[in-house]
């Protein structure tokens, strides 16, 4: 009779410390609480910022490049009744080319003794810097904004990819912290099973006092390690509110058992390292500022050469005008080249040393970050490989901590031995699932982590 209750005790024992419940109907789940966090987080505003801003910049840089519109006008009164008015238009555009086109129409009348003077005509010219040609110098100041757009844009991206690992850490960390009050209850549950076990046993002269105070300890300490438990769980919570811009108030039910392992991503140091290499944001924009500072260095060089300036223009003027004949020598076709040296050219060599240091600096710099993007890419796969590893053996263990337990439930029902081996066998099986349970979260926040160095990992991705 005492061996089947025994049995009986250790049976329920066993069936407390199985896995925990599932997720209540309605939880929030990881998926829930990226979507919300991406929506609401305080964190994303600095980058979603910085992108607005690089727009205006490179608005305003284009704006360089719009058709102008300049329209003139002009009246004046002289003593003897020498009146004149001007009326005028002027409609330009500069290429990225650097090339600047326009056409003009005007018409003057100038009043005095004897027919009015007038002229009315229009012109049309384009003016070219061969050197700014050549060099592209007129569209660098628009191509740094463009790139610089696509640059906070990617921070953006790395932001909001940071977010997600930020919130799967916290919704994980909450997790944890909730199994483990859990394990701690149920333990607190079977310390106390025991001390009574004792006492009864210690009454019916099966067991002594030493046997009650060791029970009785045991208990003790469960019931104070529940109460730190549940601190750092209430702690968690509010980590995991701030997080998702929620008030700290709130205490939403997690959806634990049914949160979504992230995709599998490339598990080999060498395909991470590829993957990363091809799509790390950082590194990628130390790339594109090397290209910067090239092309600003070949505009300086450029700059060095003498200014070799093209001017094209056609006019027709005097339309109106009894004295036609006057303006012939301005009609028709103008070609011209112009250009100027500046002796002192010590500024522009300044320039051009400096524009070669900063182009070194950008090698350093890129040259810095595919070191570090490529090293944290083989950590982070490594970390992968430890993680799944460092799991199934947890899970052994805690298979192999809960079959100790029950052996030593039976010797100490039996009498076999006291129960000091129930004692420890509590205290292994209590550690077991400890690390069985932050080996499991590990082993998905591993992944994400390596999915985000990686580049595989998409905020807006269902789930994760």
């Amino acid at each position: 009779m005492r061996s089947a209750r025994a049995l009986a005790l250790v049976g329920s024992l066993i069936a407390a410390v199985a896995g925990p419940a599932r997720a209540q109907p309605g939880a929030l789940s990881l998926d829930q609480a990226i979507a919300e966090a991406l929506r609401n987080s305080p964190d994303l505003g600095a980058p979603e910022d910085a992108v607005s801003a690089a727009d205006l910049q490179r608005r305003q840089a284009a704006a360089s490049f719009g058709l102008r519109v300049a329209p003139t006008l002009s009246s004046a009164s002289n003593p003897g009744g020498f009146d004149t008015r001007t009326m005028g238009v002027l409609v330009g555009k500069r290429l990225t080319t650097g090339t600047d086109v326009w056409v003009s129409g005007s018409s003057s009348e100038f009043g005095g003794i004897g027919e009015p003077y007038r002229d009315r005509g229009y012109a049309v010219g384009l003016s070219q810097t061969l050197n700014g040609l050549l060099s592209r110098a007129a569209a660098a100041p628009l191509d740094v904004a463009r790139r610089q757009v696509s640059a906070s844009s990617r921070q953006l991206a790395e932001a909001r990819q940071q977010l997600v690992v930020a919130v799967a850490e916290a919704f994980y960390a909450v997790v944890q912290a909730d199994r483990l009050v859990e394990a701690n209850a149920r333990a607190l549950e079977r310390a106390r099973t025991l001390a009574a076990a004792a006492a009864a046993r210690a009454q019916a002269g099966l067991d002594t006092r030493l046997d009650v105070s060791r029970a009785e300890l045991l208990a003790a300490q469960a019931e104070a390690s529940l109460g730190d438990r549940r601190e750092a769980l209430a702690d968690a919570r509010e980590r995991f509110d701030l997080l998702l811009g929620r008030p700290p108030t709130e205490e939403p039910v997690l959806a634990a058992e049914d949160a979504p392992v992230a995709p599998a991503p490339p598990v080999t140091e060498a395909d991470a390292t590829g993957a990363a290499l091809a799509s790390n944001g950082a590194l990628l924009d130390a790339r594109q500022r090397l290209v910067d500072a090239r092309q600003e260095a070949s505009i300086a060089r450029w700059r060095t050469l003498p200014p070799l300036t093209l001017n094209v223009e056609y006019a027709r003027h005097g339309f109106g005008s009894p004295f036609l004949p006057l303006f012939q020598p301005y009609n028709g076709w103008h070609i011209s080249l112009s250009s100027s040296y500046q002796i002192d050219r010590s500024s522009q060599a300044v320039s051009v040393a400096t524009a070669d240091l900063a182009v070194r600096a950008a090698q350093r710099t890129a040259r810095e970050a595919e070191q570090h993007v490529t090293a944290e890419a083989r950590q982070a796969a490594r970390a992968v490989a430890r993680a799944e590893a460092a799991a199934a053996i947890q899970r052994r263990a805690f298979d192999v901590a809960r079959a100790q337990l029950e052996l030593a439930r039976l010797r100490y029902e039996r009498g076999l031995a006291d129960n000091l081996t129930v004692v420890d066998a509590e205290n292994s099986l209590f550690q077991a699932e400890t690390a069985c349970i932050a080996g499991d979260i590990e082993r998905r926040l591993s992944r994400l982590r390596l999915a985000r160095v990686s580049g595989t990992l998409n905020p807006e991705a269902p789930s994760w």
